[in-house]
């Protein structure tokens, strides 16, 4: 057997050329279709065992493998004195050599048979096996769009990030790009849970969901490890990478996050109420939400390498104008108006300082219903708005001489975790909230409580 062992390094160049023989395979796979059925033809017979052809061609990778467990086997059961041990321990030296390098390979080949599976399921024809790529994770996410989310099987590679829509069992490719100029980031103000973004300083940013904590947390750390991989593997990009995560906040110099539409129900510049006539629309700058008055302007993007929409915000920080020239915008009249009478207050939905914000279920009185708004605890104060984004509250409610507890069965209204607001006095001048969790429910109950009392 030692006689015979140097051989099998010759398996070490069959090795080597699997993964481009069955490149080949593939290829002639798609380009013949004649060729293609004589394939599947063969693979369907009995002599075959209904068996692909790449797996018969990856039987020999795994045969040196099983020589070095046999010889193991056989030399536990053979005697300290036998007359072929000194061969047979030789020969296993050389074989699990072989092994090693045989083993790595085969590492090579399962990750190379994962992009594979990924490319034949493709419905486009796109070149993934390149090498050196490798598949680090997938699994599906929701991507938020500005009109909702968007159910998007997500593959990360040790290069790119692909996002597919998945369409009878195959994958439609919808965006694959470089992770080179990538960064992620976890939202601290955002309605939709268990979220993060994936901004790039070359390509498109955008904001996905997880099913859970856990698995946005995995996500996270997945993609920060390989974007910074491939960022340290790069090193003639290395010193660029680091200018331009250095200089984020530049306008125009990454794609931004574009905000639902849901975030805002009005300009974000202006605070005009969207409506039929009057539309959102984003800013290419920043992913603002603003109406067409506030957004007229175009400036070059460096992103984009090209001109488009930005608000008047980033129009002046893009034309080196900005703080010089400020704009102000008076609104239309009777926008004014309807907010003076439905009690606007001119304070973000989020804003530096504030003792408690986020989402809660709220029924003012009695009677209506269950109406999912954004609150805002600042300055003894709770505001009220329609949207997390938008730039003045809808209503706000003085807090000193209040009462806060618990609300009864009746009043809940088969709601759980349901806090009760109201005055000593004035018995019709009751406010119900209903948080989402029960840790949000004792989280607000306690800032509300303080807030009645006087206490920041």
């Amino acid at each position: 057997m030692s006689h015979f062992a140097p051989f099998l390094r010759m398996y070490a160049t069959y090795t080597a050329q699997f993964e481009e023989c069955v490149k080949t395979l593939a290829y002639w796979c798609r380009k013949e279709e004649r060729f293609q059925q004589l394939v599947r033809e063969f693979e369907a017979t009995p002599e075959c065992r209904h068996l692909a052809i790449s797996h018969y061609m990856l039987e020999p990778v795994q045969r040196i493998p099983r020589y070095k467990m046999l010889l193991e086997d056989y030399l536990k059961r053979l005697p300290d004195d036998a007359e072929d041990r000194r061969d047979s321990e030789k020969a296993l030296k050389v074989i699990s050599e072989a092994a090693t390098h045989a083993n790595q390979r085969m590492k090579e080949l399962e990750a190379f048979q994962k992009l594979m599976a990924v490319q034949e399921r493709l419905t486009e024809s796109v070149d993934l096996v390149v090498p050196g790529r490798m598949l680090l994770k997938e699994g599906m996410l929701n991507k938020c769009s500005r009109r909702g989310l968007d159910r998007r099987i997500f593959f990360l590679f040790n290069d790119c990030l692909m996002q597919c829509s998945v369409v009878a069992g195959s994958f439609k490719l919808k965006h694959k790009q470089a992770l080179m100029g990538m960064r992620v980031d976890i939202p601290t103000v955002t309605d939709i849970p268990n979220a993060f973004s994936i901004i790039s300083t070359q390509q498109k940013s955008f904001m996905v969901s997880a099913s859970s904590s856990e698995e946005r947390d995995e996500w996270f750390q997945v993609l920060s490890a390989a974007i910074k991989e491939q960022s340290r593997k790069l090193h003639s990009l290395k010193r660029q990478s680091s200018q331009i995560l250095d200089t984020v906040e530049e306008v125009g110099a990454q794609a931004p996050v574009w905000l639902p539409d849901s975030s805002a129900t009005m300009c974000m510049e202006c605070g005009r109420q969207f409506t039929a006539l009057r539309r959102r629309h984003h800013c290419r700058g920043c992913g603002r939400i603003l109406c067409g008055d506030c957004s007229r302007n175009k400036a070059f993007l460096k992103f984009m390498k090209r001109e488009d929409r930005v608000c008047d915000l980033c129009y002046f920080k893009l034309k080196g104008l900005w703080p010089l020239h400020v704009m102000e915008k008076k609104g239309d009249p009777r926008d004014a108006a309807a907010q003076k009478a439905q009690g606007v207050r001119d304070i973000k939905a989020h804003t530096e300082g504030a003792q408690k914000i986020g989402y809660l279920y709220c029924r003012k009185g009695g009677k209506g219903g269950w109406v999912r708004q954004w609150l805002q605890l600042k300055d003894l104060a709770l505001y009220f708005f329609k949207a997390h984004e938008d730039v003045k509250a809808c209503d706000s409610k003085p807090l000193p001489g209040y009462n806060v507890g618990e609300a009864s069965k009746n009043e809940a209204r088969d709601r759980e975790w349901v806090i009760k607001v109201f005055h000593s006095t004035l018995k019709s001048d009751l406010l119900f909230l209903s948080a989402e969790s029960e840790e949000d429910y004792l989280s607000w109950m306690d800032s509300l409580s303080k807030a009645t009392r006087g206490e920041k």
